[in-house]
């Protein structure tokens, strides 16, 4: 399915722009209007959507295949008139079926969906509310962009999006965590620049009459445990460890013009 959009692409701006549900060509005639009115682009009409008649332009890529499954993060920059939140979609599955979202906006990744955060666009900045970004791994993707303007609290106005570029990158960062004291069967590392594990290295300090064996209970969780081998179980044993981990970034900067990688 090609890329899809509910408004209008404007030629000489280069954008897309919302085009509600009233303009010149189905106002009816005679119906005493004024002169600002009859020159009014768009009207919206119908019942109310977040609290004013009309909803949100939307923008949403095709579905891309990267070839293969990659670990990476996106890069974001757009340029719009009105507040604008992006979705992205990732997924093992052509059809984007079990997608994971990353900063959903409506339940169904519609633009007439029940919206399922705390606050609705226009209403924040973008980056303070409800917009979680960091890495995936998955062959497939797509990305939805919303936006929405308000001229009051019961009337929309013409919100556009001009810019909309994006790119996956799979550069990784290294963290050390020096003398970590670990305990039980699933103890949580924590970094400051790692959202997504790629590779880890655990090097436990000796104890005396132990013999040390680190392990990874789970990758996507960040967890670890330490086995004594001559204990002959798999009960993790308190420990000090030193880890090295290499991974895909997960701090990043959403505003107005983009999503970005911190550095």
């Amino acid at each position: 399915m090609p890329a899809e959009h509910n408004g209008y692409l404007d030629a000489d701006t280069r954008s897309i722009e919302a085009i509600g549900s009233l303009t010149w060509d189905t106002t009816t005639p005679g119906n005493n209007l004024s002169w600002d009115e009859w020159t009014q682009w768009v009207t919206y009409t119908g019942s109310a959507y977040l609290g004013a008649p009309g909803f949100p332009l939307r923008y949403q890529t095709e579905i891309i295949d990267l070839g293969a499954s990659v670990s990476g993060y996106f890069e974001v920059r757009y340029n719009a008139t009105g507040t604008i939140r992006v979705v992205i979609e990732t997924s093992d599955n052509s059809d984007m079926s079990s997608a994971t979202f990353q900063a959903q906006y409506t339940n169904d990744n519609t633009a007439t969906g029940t919206v399922q955060t705390h606050t609705q666009l226009n209403y924040y900045e973008e980056g303070y509310c409800d917009q979680t970004y960091g890495g995936f791994t998955a062959r497939y993707v797509r990305l939805t962009a919303y936006v929405e303007l308000f001229d009051s609290l019961t009337q929309r106005g013409i919100p556009k999006l001009g810019k909309f570029n994006w790119e996956v990158l799979t550069d990784t960062v290294i963290e050390r965590l020096n003398d970590v004291s670990v305990s039980g069967d699933a103890h949580t590392l924590t970094f400051s620049t790692i959202g997504t594990l790629v590779n880890l290295h655990i090097t436990p300090t000796d104890q005396t009459n132990k013999k040390l064996v680190p392990a990874i209970v789970s990758k996507a969780n960040k967890t670890i445990r330490v086995l004594d081998a001559n204990a002959f179980n798999v009960s993790g044993v308190s420990a000090t460890v030193d880890v090295t981990a290499e991974g895909i970034p997960g701090n990043y900067t959403v505003n107005s013009e983009g999503i970005l990688r911190e550095v």
